[in-house]
């Protein structure tokens, strides 16, 4: 599964031209490979702590993963391309 959405998923949904052109097919794949990571963070660390996975663990990342939202909501969005390869593409 690990290696499914760190590599294969994304790399063949970033083939298709629709999705590379799509601020929300883009983000879609940042939001998989993200949560892949948390994923596998969990699966290394968790059973290495001896404890169990409890609600703790999910508020703490819900929290995290809610202040990196905030912080990449207020952002100034940029253009997907600038003007120079624009004019050459």
């Amino acid at each position: 599964m690990i290696a499914a959405t760190h590599f294969v998923l994304p790399f063949f949904a970033l083939i298709w031209p629709q999705v590379q052109r799509s601020r929300r097919g883009i983000a879609c794949v940042g939001a998989l490979l993200m949560l892949s990571a948390v994923v596998y963070g969990w699966w290394l660390v968790v059973p290495a702590s001896g404890r169990d996975f409890g609600l703790l663990d999910v508020l703490a990342m819900s929290g995290l993963l809610g202040v990196a939202a905030a912080l990449a909501l207020r952002a100034p969005l940029l253009p997907m391309m600038p003007d120079v390869v624009r004019s050459h593409a």
